[in-house]
């Protein structure tokens, strides 16, 4: 009879502890998570009343395709610059 209440009572402990582990290893977290962080209002700011101008249609990145010749007067020598080095 002693025996299993002792046995009970390890597997109870047992029980809780890996619960605490398991569902307390979140909130115990040192870092924020990755991402930016979120940003707080300006104080500055102007009022949401004032509208803002849409930003210019501009593409973000350039077309660098297409065909390519090379300039040999304009390029670097390898070997001159060694030299000069």
């Amino acid at each position: 009879m002693k025996f299993s209440r002792v046995k009970t009572l390890r597997l109870s402990i047992v029980v809780a502890f890996a619960w605490c582990t398991i569902l307390g290893t979140p909130k115990l977290q040192a870092q924020a998570p990755p991402g930016p962080l979120p940003q707080s209002p300006s104080r500055d700011a102007p009022s949401a009343s004032q509208a803002k101008a849409p930003p210019p249609d501009v593409p973000r990145t350039k077309n660098l395709a297409g065909t390519w010749r090379l300039n040999t007067d304009d390029s670097d020598d390898p070997g001159k610059k060694m030299q000069q080095a």
